[in-house]
């Protein structure tokens, strides 16, 4: 009969299937963990973050020393742009925690999992209102 070239094709597929498979429910499982561990433990939002920032600042300085990969940002403008993203991003983590701690699980999970529809809602107006600060200082400076 020989080899079935389309036939390859569907075992490379399913084998991607299912490793994509095996992903989300890693994925699943992980963020389930956080809000438990979130729970569980009698610490505060914040220290449960800074934890968590420490351990992916090792972890990330690890992984870029063993890739012998810079950590360098071009302009140096956007080390700031950086920072206020951590900002954003370590406040989120604090109030997701904190949201945990008051309510359930399963409600600080669903109030996670649902960020997509709040910013595709939120974005047109931000949107707008940072395009008119960029707009008048664009105006004001030049």
């Amino acid at each position: 009969m020989g080899n079935v070239p389309h036939l390859n094709i569907y075992i490379v597929l399913d084998m991607d299937k299912k490793k994509s498979l095996f992903e989300i429910h890693a994925t699943v499982l992980l963020f389930g963990l956080a809000g438990l561990f979130g729970k569980w433990l009698i610490l505060s939002p914040f220290i449960i973050v800074l934890g968590r920032v420490f351990f992916a600042s090792i972890t990330l300085a690890l992984l870029l020393w063993f890739s012998k990969q810079s950590m360098k940002v071009s302009p140096k403008k956007n080390y700031l742009n950086f920072i206020f993203l951590g900002l954003i991003l370590a406040v989120h983590w604090v109030s997701f925690f904190k949201s945990i701690q008051i309510s359930t699980v399963a409600i600080g999970l669903l109030s996670f999992a649902t960020y997509p529809v709040f910013t595709t809602f939120l974005e047109p107006v931000y949107g707008i209102i940072f395009a008119f600060f960029f707009l008048m200082k664009f105006l004001l400076s030049g």
